[in-house]
């Protein structure tokens, strides 16, 4: 209906919630309701038009498809080479605002325990990339972009770092497919093609 948003937030030392998205104003591309001399922040108990989604992740990106809107972020640790560990999740909704829930129904906004080993957290989402798992080229892979280069097709862009290229960093684009239940994963055998 030509309502623009933004997605937007990192890592909170603080662990509040990171990952928002704001309503935008048409005629300016500012946060509906900040003009020019308002700072960028968070007042004190939110802002009408700021929409907490996560309180994980960073590099996010939300995309909509078949009545659902998609939430991409990353997780793990980004930038370390070959020791990187970054990753690609996905969480969906009905709504722009959320909640976002991953595969088995967990919600962006909660926290979760880890039953299965240490106590640590762990964090909802599903995986996009699990199709280049075990593939040694793709470390760290991260930073959704989607782009659609052909009416047939919808790529995703991704940096990654080359395990067989002594961890050199790179860029990788692989076309994006939806499974029966609408969640998207990557077709590992071949980048996207520019198209047209």
């Amino acid at each position: 209906e030509g309502q623009r948003y933004l997605t937007f937030g990192s890592r909170d030392p603080a662990q509040q919630h990171v990952i928002a998205i704001a309503d935008l104003d048409a005629a300016t591309g500012r946060i509906v309701g900040v003009d020019a001399d308002t700072p960028g922040y968070y007042p004190e108990g939110g802002h009408p038009s700021i929409h907490p989604v996560a309180t994980f992740g960073e590099g996010a990106y939300s995309f909509h498809r078949d009545g659902f809107y998609y939430l991409f972020l990353n997780l793990g640790g980004c930038c370390s080479g070959l020791d990187s560990t970054y990753e690609i999740v996905v969480g969906r909704s009905r709504s722009l605002y959320g909640p976002y829930l991953d595969d088995r129904g967990r919600s962006f906004t909660d926290r979760y325990e880890n039953r299965d080993g240490p106590n640590t957290e762990i964090f909802p989402g599903k995986s996009v990339l699990a199709g280049l798992r075990g593939q040694p080229r793709f470390i760290g892979p991260g930073h959704t972009g989607l782009f659609q280069p052909d009416d047939d097709t919808l790529c995703l862009s991704f940096h990654f770092y080359d395990g067989e290229d002594d961890g050199r960093p790179k860029a990788a684009t692989r076309p994006l497919a939806f499974d029966a239940e609408n969640w998207p994963y990557v077709v590992a055998d071949a980048p996207c093609t520019l198209g047209r």
